[in-house]
């Protein structure tokens, strides 16, 4: 049913480079659950869309993480080919770095090169330190390496945030609440970014006199990368908001301002003021 409908949307729309990616996953999701055979006459069609959403978008993330895996996973006699994978992992780090060291460390870890690719993934964690690039490497600590005293020195180290600071995207980071709550994250030290469609006054310099004001107002949905730990989301975004569909498409947690509030606090003594004007 899925493979059908993105079908539809990509010839409506063939430039769209969202659609390309979304029909070759499901091609390839459908593949893997039919006969071998069926599936070998759909590979060239998974690696096509997968081609094709990538040439049509410079910065599309999720396609060429597809294409890495793809020719990890296809027998060299078939088209893959870590080279071909590696091609794909270099634009990754052109793009974002994070995404670039994590693809890198995967194919090193594909081909049990585990030595190298802590290498890799200690970069992704230096740059990113997110839940994702920590657990990258804690697991290839423990179940790979078997090295339980570095894994345990990199989750003392996580659990103290000494070197990790949460990422955290606001999207509608304008507003009268949102600005106090970013700067309060920003202030605790984590990794704050935010867009909107337009900022007033006072918001609009408090957020710049912090350096978390957008540098151009819109919505951006490049800015959106796996290694973000949290996507907190204000009143007037809407449904088809392009950085909230990215966020959904990866599988980040999205947040409303009260439920972040609340995963923030729920360990915690709340106190809740009451009153109409002055409760900030």
């Amino acid at each position: 049913e899925a493979l059908g409908y993105y079908e539809k949307l990509k010839k409506a729309d063939p430039k769209n480079a969202d659609y390309q990616f979304k029909f070759g996953g499901a091609l390839g999701m459908k593949a893997k659950e039919g006969s071998k055979f069926a599936a070998l006459g759909m590979l060239d069609d998974v690696e096509n869309a997968f081609l094709t959403a990538a040439k049509l978008d410079s910065k599309h993330i999720e396609s060429r993480w597809a294409l890495v895996e793809f020719y990890l996973q296809i027998p060299g006699i078939l088209g893959g080919s870590e080279k071909k994978a590696q091609k794909f992992a270099n634009e990754l780090g052109v793009i974002s770095p994070v995404d670039g060291y994590l693809a890198k460390g995967h194919i090193q870890e594909y081909f049990s090169r585990y030595t190298k690719a802590e290498v890799e993934y200690k970069k992704a964690f230096e740059i990113g330190q997110s839940k994702t690039t920590f657990q990258k490497l804690y697991n290839l600590y423990t179940q790979k390496l078997k090295q339980t005293k570095k894994a345990a020195a990199l989750k003392l180290a996580f659990e103290k945030y000494k070197t990790y600071k949460m990422r955290t995207h606001f999207i509608a980071i304008g507003g009268s609440a949102m600005p106090n709550l970013a700067l309060a994250l920003h202030q605790k030290g984590d990794n704050v970014t935010g867009s909107d469609d337009a900022v007033f006054e006072p918001s609009k310099t408090r957020l710049a006199k912090k350096g978390l004001l957008p540098d151009e107002m819109g919505w951006f949905p490049e800015k959106i990368t796996s290694d973000i730990d949290a996507i907190i989301l204000g009143m007037h975004a809407k449904a088809d908001n392009p950085e909230l569909l990215k966020a959904q498409e990866l599988g980040l947690k999205i947040y409303s301002y009260p439920e972040f509030l609340y995963e923030q606090s729920k360990n915690k003594t709340r106190v809740v003021i009451g009153g109409s004007h002055g409760k900030t």
